[in-house]
């Protein structure tokens, strides 16, 4: 009830964790979609141009998969990331960008830490902060592209670091968008629906929903279409015959 009591000042924070395996990265546009932050996690104790190892944990933590090294290096990885956030761009009033965040900063020396951010400089990847897709975040005195987070202790002044740079690049790149009210409460009617059907609904269940709030069933898609492109918060693919029954 207090959060729409003043409807000016109702902001919407939505946080995705698409995983790091490389099997993740080519269903990347499947996924997301809208202008966004990406916060790309590298760990800094592994060398840009050697291959990383994977495994998956079940949710339980009691079952593994055997663990098996990745086909691309940590480098290529970071370039099909990257790409796939660039290609997402065109056509967009808004443009996503990408952050790097450093882990395990603990267990490298700043020489390590330099000469990782060398190589990238050196890299096609550097292309990317060329084209202001990949936003530097340094750590003064520390880093000049890569924040470097301390797994095991990290000092409060690191993390007020963090949290004051990811604030200034949200007000310099990203700027309030207008939906109409009964959008904005059709959006979270779906996210209430989403917790009895495992993140899913059906076209239909989304045509009842907005039929309780004024949307006709006509304008029902070009509603869906409008916050998946515009604001990525739900996927709708009505282009693609399997996925057209389904919001997600």
């Amino acid at each position: 009830e207090k959060v729409f009591r003043n409807m000016q000042d109702f902001t919407l924070l939505q946080m995705i964790d698409t995983g790091g395996q490389p099997e993740f990265q080519e269903i990347l546009p499947l996924l997301l979609s809208g202008p966004a932050l990406y916060l790309i996690f590298i760990n800094l104790t592994q060398e840009l141009h050697k291959r990383y190892e994977v495994i998956y944990t079940h949710e339980d933590h009691r079952r593994s998969s055997i663990t098996y090294c990745s086909h691309l290096t940590n480098e290529e990885i970071l370039l099909q990331i990257l790409t796939t956030i660039a290609s997402m761009n065109a056509g967009e009033n808004q443009e996503s960008l990408a952050l790097l965040l450093g882990t395990y900063s603990d267990q490298v020396t700043k020489e390590m830490l330099a000469n990782l951010e060398d190589c990238i400089y050196n890299s096609e990847i550097h292309s990317f902060i060329q084209r202001g897709v990949l936003r530097c975040i340094p750590l003064e005195g520390v880093s000049k592209c890569i924040f470097p987070l301390n797994n095991v202790n990290g000092e409060r002044e690191e993390i007020t670091s963090l949290q004051n740079q990811l604030g200034t690049h949200i007000q310099e790149n990203f700027h309030p968008q207008s939906l109409p009210t009964s959008w904005v409460f059709f959006h979270l009617a779906l996210r209430n629906r989403y917790e009895t059907t495992k993140g899913w609904c059906s076209l239909e269940d989304a045509v009842e929903v907005g039929s309780t709030l004024g949307i006709s069933r006509e304008n029902i898609g070009d509603v869906l279409s409008v916050i998946h492109r515009q604001f990525g918060t739900i996927l709708f693919y009505p282009e693609i015959t399997s996925l057209a029954e389904l919001v997600i």
